[in-house]
C-alpha cells in the first residue's frame, strides 16, 4: 500500500476505528528505541485543543490543553466498541494525573494503565 493510499484509508476511519488502529500500531513502536535502557516511553493519541478568549478582534485564542485518550477497559464490557461511541468520557487518571478522555465510562489511562473512571 502506498503512502497516499494508507493516508486516505486512515483519515476515512471513523474515531473509535482510528483510535483502535494506531493503539494496535503503537503497541508494535517505541519512540526511544534504541534508548529502552536509559528511558521509559510509549505513543498514545492525545487531543490538543484551544478554545476562544474574548479579544479586541475576537480572534484570540487561549492556551492550549492536551488529552489523553483512554481505552475502554475490555474487562468491563462484553462488547466490541467498534463504531458505537464517540469520546464523551472525561476524566483524570487518578495514578499519573492526565486528562482523560474516552468512548466508555470504564476505560484504561494510555499513559501508566491504570484503571480509570470517567464521567
Amino acid at each position: 500500500m502506498e503512502q497516499a493510499e494508507l493516508i486516505e484509508a486512515l483519515a476515512n476511519l471513523d474515531d473509535s476505528d482510528f483510535y483502535a488502529v494506531l493503539g494496535e500500531v503503537f503497541k508494535l513502536r517505541s519512540p526511544d528505541k534504541y534508548q529502552n535502557d536509559l528511558i521509559r516511553s510509549h505513543y498514545v493519541i492525545c487531543k490538543a485543543s484551544s478554545t476562544p478568549v474574548d479579544g479586541e478582534n475576537g480572534e484570540e485564542w487561549g492556551p492550549w490543553k492536551l488529552v489523553v485518550y483512554a481505552f475502554p477497559d475490555d474487562r468491563e464490557y462484553d462488547h466490541p466498541w467498534g463504531d458505537l461511541g464517540f469520546t464523551c468520557q472525561s476524566g483524570v487518571c487518578m495514578t499519573c494525573g492526565v486528562n482523560l478522555m474516552s468512548v466508555a465510562k470504564h476505560a484504561i489511562c494510555s499513559v501508566c494503565s491504570s484503571k480509570a473512571g470517567l464521567s
